[in-house]
């Protein structure tokens, strides 16, 4: 038969058990800094003031105001230094603040995950939640702007973040929508200095909002939110973790470059593309094109024709390309800097203008004794400024200059003895002479620093001086009152053996290293500079990512953001779940990236075993 407890047995078993629980179970004291959840306090007896457990009359205590709390119905937690006692729903409300936010849970904090936060480059600041917020399937972007900038990239991340059916609820609690404002609609080309920050907020329901002070700050916050959102494979739904979130971001630095190299190796179309791809998914705004040198003259220009006649066969660059170039690098506030590598990396201009060389001979450095340089000069530069590039920077080279065409042919070596010129005092006049024509057309030249070790502070001020040698010269420069730009060659250059350095040396570079605060205004940013010597369209994006995204994260975030070990998990899921899905073909970090020096040459390496992306 079956036997049935009695009744004083019965409320015996459940005042242990009650006693069990009241035994095991504990109270946790959530911490988060610099967040507050404003007006979602508990009031005094229904009254508007808020409860607080620091007054005039008790002792303010961590301890006290955790003690008040759990006497007080409908608490959840309490800010501190200030006590004010907070509503149950506080956890779901939080933002960004001065205080610190403890909220009472029943089981321990979670410590964050290690690629925490999922955000490339790490943003200024942040706050964020514990929450999981589902986007419903009526999600959507939205905008009151008239800019097409905001359309098309509106457009384009949609697309990236929806890559699968989105299953998620159609109503009800999560986020219905991305209401995205511009302060300033204009769709002017990006320029030194143009405004990129913005403020993205995402709530556990209801609708996120993006605010920006211009456009290209809009298109900064729609890379942030595209990595916040994460895609469940098994519930088949999209979802942000770790909300409520709100982020203020905005660049360290204004120049945040990449230079690439189509003289030597030429690149399609398609594969500029994708790295103009990587280059807005990491928050880099400057694409510098070193489209000539020596070696070939890829590019159309209408005022020159005969100039791309020294191009590579079948590999040249329409009129048509370079507007297509400038126009895809534009909707991504990226800027394009076009380059002239005069005198002495101009070689390929002798095909179509022999005039302008030395002699059929000795084709390097440009012709300096004769005018029609400075004419063809000034025709293709007033192209650029006319009809190429909205950029009001333009590079005009200025690097490895080597006398001995000029010394050594008879006419150029006369024209010095008249003027009673050095071949290095040429140089500076061909320097001036070239700035005359920059400054006509209203842009502003950058040099490489040689033009600086040959005029010192005869060189124009207004000139940009692009740093690649010693950081001594670096420090040389801004002491002589000239704004720089730094691509440090032994850890931000991309050629030779520079190509065997891991993403950990470009990573732990620091711009500002040893610069008095008066001269930081001088430093416009820096640039990675890669020289196709060692790349063509088989492997040049794994030689560029992840490395040129470490950098990325360098010219925008705080300084404070500067441990290779935090950064590792963050650029591996960046690497493996963003830049692969936009079809880059990025290389693996490596597991043996602490030594740099000894490691694989990265873009060319196989995986060290099989396994996933972001384990490798």
């Amino acid at each position: 038969a079956k036997r049935v407890m009695a009744p004083h047995r019965v409320a015996r078993v459940a005042v242990l058990a009650a006693l069990v629980v009241a035994v095991h179970a504990e109270d946790y004291w959530w911490q988060f800094k610099n967040s507050d959840c404003a007006y979602h306090d508990v009031h005094v007896n229904g009254s508007s003031k808020a409860l607080s457990c620091c007054t005039d009359d008790t002792e303010c205590t961590i301890a006290s105001c955790e003690a008040l709390c759990k006497q007080t119905k409908g608490c959840g937690g309490f800010n501190w230094p200030h006590g004010v006692v907070k509503a149950t729903d506080c956890v779901d409300h939080l933002s960004k603040s001065s205080v610190t936010t403890y909220i009472l849970e029943d089981h321990p904090q979670p410590p964050p995950p290690s690629n925490f936060p999922p955000i490339w480059p790490h943003p200024k600041s942040f706050t964020n939640g514990t929450k999981t917020a589902v986007l419903l399937s009526t999600f959507t972007v939205t905008t009151t702007s008239t800019s097409n900038t905001v359309a098309k990239g509106i457009e384009r991340y949609q697309a990236r973040i929806f890559r699968q059916r989105n299953s998620g609820p159609s109503s009800g609690t999560g986020l219905s929508g991305l209401a995205v404002t511009v302060k300033d609609s204009s769709d002017a080309p990006p320029q030194q200095g143009t405004d990129e920050s913005y403020t993205l907020t995402i709530p556990v329901s209801g609708k996120a909002t993006l605010d920006a002070p211009t456009v290209y700050g809009a298109i900064r916050g729609l890379e942030t939110f595209s990595q916040l959102v994460a895609y469940g494979w098994e519930t088949r739904q999209y979802s942000v973790d770790a909300a409520p979130w709100s982020i203020e971001d905005a660049p360290r630095f204004s120049y945040r470059g990449l230079m690439v190299d189509t003289a030597r190796h030429y690149l399609p179309l398609p594969f500029l593309f994708r790295i103009l791809d990587g280059m807005e998914a990491s928050k880099l705004n400057v694409f510098h094109w070193h489209h000539e040198d020596d070696q070939s003259f890829p590019t159309e220009f209408l005022s020159a024709p005969k100039m791309w006649t020294a191009s590579y066969p079948n590999a040249r660059f329409t009129a048509e390309d370079v507007q297509a170039l400038v126009k895809y690098a534009t909707l991504r506030g990226i800027r394009v800097l076009m380059e002239f590598d005069v005198p002495g990396h101009a070689s390929s201009w002798c095909v179509g203008h022999p005039e302008v060389c030395p002699s059929p001979s000795c084709l390097s450095p440009l012709n300096v004794a004769n005018n029609a340089t400075f004419d063809l000069i000034d025709k293709l530069v007033a192209e650029v400024a006319s009809s190429i590039s909205t950029e009001k920077f333009i590079h005009m080279g200025g690097d490895e200059v080597r006398y001995d065409c000029w010394t050594s042919t008879p006419e150029i070596a006369q024209w010095l003895q008249e003027r009673n010129m050095t071949a290095t005092d040429a140089f500076g006049y061909f320097l001036q002479r070239v700035h005359e024509i920059v400054f006509a057309r209203n842009l502003v030249p950058i040099n490489w620093v040689e033009a600086w070790e040959r005029l010192h502070t005869k060189l124009d001020k207004r000139t940009v001086v692009h740093v690649w040698k010693a950081r001594s010269e670096f420090q040389q420069v801004l002491d002589d009152g000239y704004s720089a730009i730094l691509s440090d060659w032994s850890q931000w250059y991309l050629t030779g053996p520079h190509v065997t350095l891991n993403w950990t040396v470009f990573y732990d570079n620091e711009i500002l290293e040893g610069v008095p605060a008066s001269q930081e205004q001088q430093v416009l940013g820096g640039e990675v500079c890669a020289w196709a010597e060692s790349y063509a369209t088989g492997n040049v994006e794994g030689l560029l990512f992840p490395r040129v995204a470490a950098v990325g994260e360098k010219l925008w975030s705080p300084r404070n953001v500067n441990s290779t070990e935090a950064a590792r998990p963050r650029l591996a899921a960046f690497n493996c779940n963003v830049l692969r899905f936009r079809g880059i073909s990025t290389a693996n970090l490596q597991s043996n990236d602490n030594t740099p020096q000894q490691g694989p040459v990265l873009f060319v390496t196989s995986p060290p075993g099989i396994g996933a992306c972001i384990d490798q």
